[in-house]
């Protein structure tokens, strides 16, 4: 298998793992934030006002920044990913992905990755 199909195994392996991540994070840290505003959030369904979002934001900072932590990351996920498909990986990722690809080689079976991408 060329270096060039590892490279790309490994990229997909990345994103696939990322999202993975994500996923978890809106299992765990993403449903405790929505339980703990679930009462701002009824009252802002009944009637939503910018005075009703921010007094909730105001008296419940941790699941505010939990939210705002899943969202940050889901969103950087979405820009990584979205470039690499629309630019291609630039000379620099490609060298530090073709490391981690000699890396893999190099432990053999024995690195967690190497079926996913050597073999």
């Amino acid at each position: 298998m060329s270096e060039d199909e590892q490279i790309r195994r490994l990229l997909a392996v990345d994103t696939a793992l990322r999202w993975v991540f994500i996923a978890v994070l809106w299992l765990t840290c993403g449903t405790v934030s929505l339980w703990h505003l679930r009462e701002e959030l009824e009252l802002m369904a009944a009637q939503f006002t910018w005075a009703a979002l921010r007094v909730g934001l105001m008296y419940n900072p941790r699941p505010f920044f939990g939210l705002a932590f899943c969202l940050a990351m889901t969103q950087a996920t979405l820009v990584w990913q979205s470039w690499h498909i629309l630019f291609g990986v630039n000379q620099r990722e490609r060298k530090r992905l073709l490391g981690r690809v000699h890396k893999i080689r190099t432990r053999g079976r024995q690195h967690p990755l190497w079926r996913w991408v050597c073999q």
